[in-house]
């Protein structure tokens, strides 16, 4: 289940990226001298994009070492039955 989380996040920053790129190279082709202001939020785009991405990067690749991709939902499960909130699955998982 994290993994898709992990994916979606991925994929919206991406998308984040290329809507910076796309602005910057729209304000170019159509405007002679581009807004400042314009630039400035297409540029902030980018560098947030790019840091999200970064720190997504990281804690996929943390929690895909730690083994939460593994199996799906099979940690949090298993945190939960011993700390005695699902006591009918205790015979099921050990």
């Amino acid at each position: 289940m994290l993994v898709f989380h992990a994916d979606a996040a991925f994929a919206l920053e991406l998308i984040a990226l290329g809507l910076g790129v796309f602005l910057i190279v729209w304000f170019r082709i159509h405007t002679e001298q581009a807004h400042k202001m314009c630039r400035f939020f297409a540029y902030l785009i980018i560098v947030l994009a790019i840091l999200t991405l970064l720190c997504t990067s990281y804690y996929s690749i943390k929690y895909w070492v730690a083994g939460y991709f593994r199996y799906p939902g099979a940690l949090m499960m298993k945190n939960q039955m011993r700390d005695g909130k699902m006591p009918m699955m205790k015979d099921h998982m050990r």
